[in-house]
This record gives C-alpha cells, sequence and structure tokens, in this order.
C-alpha cells in the first residue's frame, strides 16, 4: 500500500482551496475501483498522472498526483484534487 505525504502547500491548496481532505484523497486514492485516466509530463516537475476515484461515502475525486521514485515503499504526492459532480 502506498504512504501518501502531504506538506503544508497541499493542504493549503487542496484542502483549504478544493474542499478535499487527506483522508478523503486517500480513500479515492486506495478505491479498488480507482480508473488511471491519463498521464502526463509537468515542464519542471516530471511525469503526473490524473486518476479518478471515490470516497467511502461516494464522493466522487479527480486527483492528480505523482510518484516519487527511488524509495523502497511506494510514495504518493498529491498535486491537486477537485471533486467531480
Amino acid at each position: 500500500m502506498a504512504e501518501i505525504c502531504w506538506t503544508s502547500y497541499q493542504r493549503s491548496h487542496i484542502e483549504v482551496g478544493h474542499g478535499i481532505t487527506e483522508s478523503e484523497f486517500a480513500e479515492a486514492w486506495h478505491d479498488p475501483g480507482r480508473e488511471d485516466l491519463a498521464e502526463g509530463m509537468h515542464g519542471e516537475n516530471g511525469p503526473y498522472t490524473k486518476s479518478l476515484g471515490s470516497t467511502e461515502l461516494g464522493r466522487l475525486i479527480e486527483m492528480v498526483w505523482r510518484w516519487q521514485y527511488g524509495q523502497e515503499f511506494e510514495v504518493v504526492w498529491p498535486i491537486t484534487a477537485y471533486e467531480v459532480e
């Protein structure tokens, strides 16, 4: 199971700015039905993945995140997340 890492920037941008909590992001990311929609490349920050997953309460979340490579375990860094209505 991947560890999802947060910094104060993610908390401010995602939780405060978009209303998606850390636990909701984790629920949607670990959703067995999560669908990876696209992969892309950011000019400065490298590869990212866009996914769609649901929280335990059924809230549909679109997430943009990236892997941190070179670790002994999987580390996910959230970039942004939005509720899909």
